[in-house]
């Protein structure tokens, strides 16, 4: 793999060198605004002198020298000083010169051959400084650098060291072991927004790897039973000289394995997806609860049970699609198979529904590991689920599980939100 280089140096130098470049644009600026300001200056008197110059022609019809010493009026282009007539004549614009000896010159003209020069080198205050201020503005480009190039390495250190340790921690984490919370030991500003994503993303990560290996655990254990009773049975279809009720009886065991498998796998999916906050709807309960009823009633057949329905028909449970369906089927199918006789109830009241039954109850040690897997008595294949993984979905979806004993039977509460 190709050695990945750190954003730090570029970063600084980068802000360096932009600090120098404007440092020095704005020095040269600010010194060519110095010479800007002081010929404005020194033109502002000249043309000043040249109106009172004028006012004075047109009054008396004579040219008159200026009173200002360094102002002198000249008559033709050879009696200009230090060969300004030449320049003139070939630059006629141009109102600015050098002469010799520093001498520095501003011109206008008042006539065509009428000349109006100031000498200021005595004047100037820039020019003579032009050496130090260059040496001054660079100095301070200097400091400016250096002051940024400081500023960028703290801020690189702030904002990009953060940045780094992040991606080392993120890349040291065993993504086997649960993630351990460490968006807190960053600051409170995008890096520490972005280490809570991130650790919520890993967060999010193991649960999935931890739900896949529940739903892989679990095939392999809650399927093996319902499995095996299937097979037995077919092998038992399969022996010469089994009558019709022998057959039918053994029939009915492959359905309530298939139920039982086909329970299992939905009520597993429905924990394998990771949970929408949107998904929780509110649902009918009557229409859910008569589909289910009619998909087990095959275990009532020859069998002396009356259902005591007491649900209302507006009756309504919020929960998540389809786990009301896998609820309602793994109950009312133990129901079914483990009562010989009696009544089966199913009362819904403020937001608890209870399915209770009268049948022989569960034995003693039965009730200390309800909640286990595969937990069975001496004369059971199993309830079902085995209640374990009914309550894992009722815990997975926040619904409230409630087992009740009683002498004669065993009441389920479902509490909803």
């Amino acid at each position: 793999m190709k050695p990945r280089k750190s954003i730090q140096p570029e970063f600084i130098v980068k802000v360096c060198l932009l600090s120098l470049v404007i440092a020095l644009v704005f020095s040269v600026l600010n010194f060519l605004f110095l010479f800007v300001v002081e010929d404005e200056f020194l033109d502002r008197g000249l043309s000043q002198e040249k109106q009172k110059t004028l006012s004075v022609y047109e009054t008396t019809g004579k040219w008159e020298q200026p009173d200002n010493p360094n102002i002198q009026l000249y008559f033709s282009l050879e009696t200009l000083p230090d060969s300004i007539g030449e320049i003139l004549r070939e630059s006629p614009q141009q109102k600015e010169f050098y002469g010799q000896e520093g001498r520095h010159y501003h011109l206008t003209r008042l006539d065509n051959d009428v000349f109006l020069v100031y000498e200021v080198s005595s004047l100037l205050i820039v020019r003579p400084m032009r050496t130090g201020l260059i040496i001054f503005y660079g100095i301070t480009a200097l400091i400016i650098t250096g002051v940024a190039c400081y500023m960028a390495y703290r801020m690189a250190r702030k904002t990009i060291r953060p940045l780094g340790q992040l991606a080392q921690h993120i890349a040291q984490i065993d993504p086997e072991a649960e993630p351990k919370k460490f968006a807190q030991e960053y600051p409170n500003n995008e890096i520490g927004l972005l280490a809570e994503q991130l650790e919520g993303s890993l967060r999010r990560v193991h649960d999935f790897i931890e739900r896949e290996k529940q739903f892989s655990r679990d095939v392999s254990h809650d399927l093996r039973t319902p499995l095996a009773v299937a097979a037995g049975a077919c092998e038992l279809m399969e022996k010469e000289g089994q009558s019709a009720e022998d057959r039918r009886h053994l029939l009915a065991r492959q359905k309530i394995a298939h139920a039982h498998m086909d329970l299992t796998i939905t009520a597993l999916l429905s924990m394998v997806r990771e949970k929408q906050q949107n998904s929780v709807v509110a649902q009918s309960l009557m229409p859910i609860l008569e589909n289910v009823i009619l998909q087990y009633s095959y275990q009532l057949d020859g069998k002396d049970i009356e259902l005591d329905i007491q649900v209302p028909g507006s009756a309504s449970v919020s929960a998540p699609d389809g786990v009301l369906e896998i609820l309602l089927s793994n109950i009312l199918s133990n129901a079914f198979q483990y009562t010989e006789a009696g009544t089966i109830g199913i009362h819904f009241k403020d937001g608890r529904l209870s399915v209770s039954d009268t049948g022989g109850g569960m034995p003693d040690q039965i009730k200390s590991g309800l909640f286990v897997k595969n937990i069975k008595s001496d004369h059971s294949s199993g309830y079902g689920l085995g209640l374990s993984l009914v309550k894992r979905v009722c815990e997975y979806h926040d619904i409230g599980l409630e087992v009740e004993h009683r002498m004669a039977g065993t009441v389920i509460h479902l509490h909803f939100p």
